[in-house]
């Protein structure tokens, strides 16, 4: 299922690109993960990076993450 109180299915199509990050240990979130597809006429991407459901704030899955959303957004999005 996706995320409680993101765009669901049925909520009408967004025409902005989504990218869906999921860990590949993380049972909750990484099999939905391509269901963010349906909520987009816009670009779409899934990208899955090493870790459990946490990986995001860990290293090296947190640069990972940042490069990712550089190249599809074309901005450095490291903090500063």
């Amino acid at each position: 299922h996706l995320f409680r109180g993101a765009a669901e299915p049925g909520d009408g199509i967004l025409d902005v690109p989504v990218c869906a990050i999921s860990a590949r240990s993380d049972r909750t979130t990484s099999p939905s993960a391509e269901a963010w597809r349906q909520v987009t006429s816009g670009r779409f991407r899934h990208r899955e990076i090493e870790g459990d459901h946490f990986a995001i704030h860990t290293n090296p899955a947190a640069g990972e993450v940042q490069a990712h959303l550089a190249e599809v957004y074309g901005t450095d999005m490291s903090p500063e």
